[in-house]
């Protein structure tokens, strides 16, 4: 015959409550988590693209000047000035050709700035907008800012929720597991030793369970149930 000690934790009322709860809450954060990070990662995206314009906006007002004067040295200074955003991984100025580089500026490995040829290829956000003088156009700029930023903000967001899952799993299990076992798991294995002794006969145990709730109902039940067979062996035993 079984008894709760010799039950496997795995087929415990705890272990499935417990198990059934943390499956469900971290299905839950998880989606909840996921639509998050794609908003998150759509709203700096958008960030990121509105630096790449206003960047090249503010470029293509400073730079009508020094470019109208062909003046190498302050439209260098210019271009050094706004890479100064770490997000800005290179800005190349043109002549009104379109093709024949003015100045350009990009990174280097190490995050520096250094003077460029202006080819920076790969999968970067980019910005472009005419130089003009009046209403004639002397050059543009193209602002390339780099996503390896937003990829790392979205890689602490996406820790964010999962060490946020993992220490809510924690304290639920800890929490519930404390409360089912003084709620729920210690009456009924005290309801399973009275039930077991009426089986063996003791028919005049106090079943001390008082609680309003479900358990309290069966104890209530193997009370009664104690009490009519006492009555119905007193019957027997009287003939």
């Amino acid at each position: 015959m079984a008894t709760s000690s010799n039950i496997s934790w795995l087929k415990t009322i705890r272990t499935k409550i417990i198990t059934a709860t943390i499956v469900t809450t971290t299905l839950v954060l998880g989606v909840s988590g996921y639509f998050a990070y794609k908003y998150t990662e759509t709203s700096k995206s958008q960030e990121l693209q509105q630096l790449a314009e206003v960047t090249a906006d503010r470029l293509s007002q400073h730079l009508e000047v020094p470019m109208w004067d062909v003046d190498y040295d302050q439209v260098g200074k210019l271009l050094e000035a706004e890479m100064k955003e770490l997000k800005i991984a290179g800005i190349a100025v043109r002549d009104e050709d379109k093709k024949s580089l003015f100045s350009a500026r990009e990174r280097n490995n190490q995050g520096g700035v250094v003077e460029s040829q202006g080819n920076l290829t790969g999968n970067y956000v980019n910005a472009t907008r005419e130089v003009k003088r009046g209403d004639k156009i002397i050059g543009n700029v193209n602002v390339i800012l780099t996503p390896s930023y937003l990829k790392l903000e979205l890689l602490q967001f996406a820790q964010g929720i999962g060490g946020i899952v993992i220490i809510l799993n924690l304290v639920m299990l800890i929490i519930i597991g404390t409360v089912l076992g003084r709620v729920i798991v210690r009456p009924l294995k005290r309801l399973a030793a009275n039930a077991e002794r009426i089986s063996q006969g003791d028919l005049n145990q106090e079943i001390e369970i008082h609680s309003g709730d479900e358990i309290g109902y069966l104890a209530s039940t193997l009370n009664r149930m104690q009490l009519s067979l006492r009555v119905a062996i007193s019957r027997l035993t009287k003939k």
